[in-house]
C-alpha cells in the first residue's frame, strides 16, 4: 500500500484503521508515515497526525525514537489543530525522554495558558503535564493555580479535566472550595 496515496484517497475513521493496520508494528512503514507528517504537505499531515495517533496508541514503541522530533515540530508556526491534538495525544501513550521533559512542559504551559487554542488541545496539554508532575513534583505548585482558575471559567471539559488535575496533584483535604462569581 502507498501511504501518501492511501492518505489522499479519503479522510475516514475506516481509512485510519486501515492504514493503523497495514503500519502495524511495522517500523519502516511507521517511518513513511512519519516523513509524510513532517513534508510540506498541510492536508497530508493532517491525516499522518491521526494515523499516527492511532499506530501510538496500539504500539507505543514505534513513536519513542520520533519524539524529540515531534517536540519541536510542536513550535511550528501555524501547526494546524490536527497536528497538535494528535502529537500531544501520542505523549500519553509513549514515555517521554528526561532530557527533553523541560520543552514538553514548556509547550504544554502555554498551550493551556492561550484561550484561543482548541479545547482539545489543551486538555491533553493538560495530560501531559499531569504525566511529568508524577517526576517532578514541584511543576505541580506551578500547575495547581492555573487548574484552579480553569476549574471556573472554561468549557465543560476543561473543567473536568482541570478537576481531575486539581484532584491528583492536592490530597482532598488541602482542595479550595469553589468560589462564587
Amino acid at each position: 500500500m502507498d501511504i501518501k496515496a492511501a492518505l489522499l484517497k479519503e479522510h475516514s475513521k475506516k481509512q485510519t484503521s486501515s492504514l493503523v493496520s497495514y503500519i502495524g508494528n511495522n517500523k519502516e512503514r511507521f517511518a513513511i508515515l512519519i516523513e509524510v507528517l513532517f513534508a510540506n504537505e498541510p492536508v497530508l499531515a493532517q491525516r499522518a497526525a491521526w494515523v499516527m495517533r492511532y499506530c501510538a496508541e496500539t504500539n507505543p514503541t514505534l513513536i519513542k525514537k520520533y519524539v524529540p522530533r515531534l517536540i519541536k515540530n510542536l513550535s511550528t508556526l501555524n501547526l494546524h489543530d490536527a497536528i497538535k491534538r494528535n502529537t500531544l495525544r501520542c505523549f500519553m501513550f509513549t514515555k517521554v525522554p528526561e532530557s527533553i521533559l523541560g520543552m514538553l512542559a514548556d509547550y504544554c504551559f502555554k498551550i493551556v495558558y492561550n484561550d484561543r487554542e482548541a479545547i482539545a488541545i489543551r486538555v491533553y496539554a493538560i495530560y501531559n503535564l499531569l504525566e511529568i508532575c508524577h517526576l517532578y513534583k514541584e511543576l505541580g505548585e506551578e500547575l495547581i493555580p492555573l487548574l484552579q482558575l480553569l476549574k471556573d471559567d472554561e468549557s465543560p471539559a476543561m473543567r473536568l479535566c482541570a478537576k481531575k488535575g486539581i484532584a491528583q496533584l492536592i490530597p482532598k483535604e488541602k482542595v479550595l472550595p469553589r468560589q462564587k462569581r
